[in-house]
């Protein structure tokens, strides 16, 4: 089944008359992107959390409760999209969807985690450390964020001794 069908129709006028029945179909993609990703199928995961977001992008005429319903299946969305992103090592999709997640909650300390996480595997130290340090001002005792920092400060030295090396062989050969 493609991912059309699977939506049924677009966000227009006719389909905001079913916002409480699109906002079940999300519940229920997430719900089997969940399933997915506990089998370890995470391109079926990922494709049933995209069909959820599509289910209730651009939902319009929405009652406040709605509204918070469908802000908590989008972050749930992108937060498990970012999980199976880690596991697949697709670096820069766990970048791009934390910074999505964080321009909408910029507090939320798991985006920041994984975001950091993502910089190190991408060699960004210093962004890694910006987003690390921020997760750890919000949240100051939690341990992995505490042994990300460890790993970061590990990984920061290693970067030195390479420049080091790197540096000495340059002299070296200039003054031989």
């Amino acid at each position: 089944m493609d991912i059309a069908s699977m939506i049924g129709g677009s966000a227009n006028s006719e389909s905001q008359k079913n916002v409480p029945e699109k906002i079940a179909k999300a519940e229920e993609y997430k719900l089997k992107g969940n399933e997915a990703f506990k089998t370890g199928n995470l391109k079926e995961a990922l494709r049933n959390y995209h069909v959820a977001t599509i289910h209730i992008k651009g939902l319009m005429q929405t009652t406040e409760e709605q509204k918070k319903t469908i802000d908590a299946i989008n972050l749930a969305c992108q937060s498990n999209m970012v999980a199976c992103y880690m596991k697949l090592e697709e670096w820069e999709k766990v970048m791009n969807t934390c910074t999505t997640i964080l321009t909408k909650d910029p507090n939320n300390v798991k985006a920041l985690f994984r975001r950091g996480r993502a910089h190190i595997f991408r060699q960004n130290l210093d962004l890694a450390k910006a987003d690390l340090n921020a997760a750890k001002a919000l949240s100051p005792n939690d341990k992995d964020v505490e042994l990300e920092l460890q790993r970061l400060s590990q990984k920061y030295k290693e970067s030195e001794a390479k420049e080091k090396a790197l540096y000495r062989g340059v002299m070296k050969n200039m003054f031989s």
